[in-house]
């Protein structure tokens, strides 16, 4: 569901691309928040895409009452330069992914929707492994199944809130409905790791394909990974890299030419 005041800016995005060769149905589009909730509670679409400055329920609004509605649907926000930093607002909220409105390209759209995709993949995956494995909250870690149902909780709300800068293990905890506490003992002995060194493994892998793909800015792709200095993300990238993010890109560039070269 795609939701904006500006019809027109709704009808480029309509436009830009082939949803239905990418995999996805446009159910609905509104024109602002008051109408989307509505029809959201309708047509329960598994993505959302919405401006955030918007008459009647501007776009955090409906962020905030579609998440009482529903955890997991994908959220990706619509914003202008001069709406960014209220924008960010919204990442607290779990949102997937944001797009500045100039910046909207075929190519900056099929990059959010590969990750919804794979987000969504990975939440039937889970909810298979559910059903499939009706016994593995009785079993725990150490009965056959790999992870108990909070650290699954965890992991899931990690890779897809990466993002926010603050992410908390009492916001996590919440997700996965037991205390930071006890979500701590469980998460280290069932992966071998803490939370916030897992935290950072996303951040880093998201990087790398940032890096990798597109021509971001290092201090944008730090704030698109969930770090609020371009500085600090540096100094952790070269941490578990051995690299800086700079000479990262230059290495990856120099091997996709070699590897055409070579075809």
């Amino acid at each position: 569901m795609i939701v904006d005041d500006e019809r027109l800016a709704v009808d480029d995005l309509l436009s830009l691309i082939d949803w239905s060769r990418e995999g996805f149905d446009i159910v609905a589009t509104a024109v602002n928040g008051k109408h989307a909730l509505g029809l959201f509670m309708k047509l329960k679409p598994q993505v959302l895409i919405t401006d955030i400055r918007m008459p009647r329920m501007d776009g955090i609004e409906l962020i905030e009452r579609v998440r009482e509605i529903d955890q997991s649907v994908k959220i990706l926000i619509l914003t202008a330069y001069r709406d960014f930093e209220y924008a960010k607002s919204a990442i607290r909220h779990g949102i997937t992914d944001y797009i500045v409105k100039n910046d909207v390209s075929e190519s900056t759209l099929m990059e959010v929707l590969d990750k919804i995709r794979t987000s969504i993949k990975a939440d039937v995956d889970f909810n298979a492994q559910a059903h499939i494995e009706p016994t593995i909250g009785e079993m725990g870690a150490d009965g056959g199944n790999r992870f108990s149902p909070p650290v699954l909780l965890a992991l899931e709300y990690v890779r897809i809130n990466h993002i926010n800068n603050e992410l908390t293990i009492d916001e996590i905890a919440g997700y996965a409905r037991v205390s930071a506490g006890h979500l701590r003992t469980l998460f280290k002995k069932e992966t071998g790791k803490t939370i916030g060194e897992f935290t950072t493994e996303v951040r880093i892998a998201e990087s790398k394909k940032l890096l990798s793909s597109t021509h971001l800015k290092i201090n944008e792709i730090s704030e698109r990974v969930g770090y609020s200095s371009g500085r600090y993300f540096s100094q952790v990238f070269l941490r578990h890299t051995g690299t800086f993010p700079s000479e990262y890109r230059t290495l990856r560039g120099d091997t996709r030419s070699l590897k055409r070269g070579g075809q």
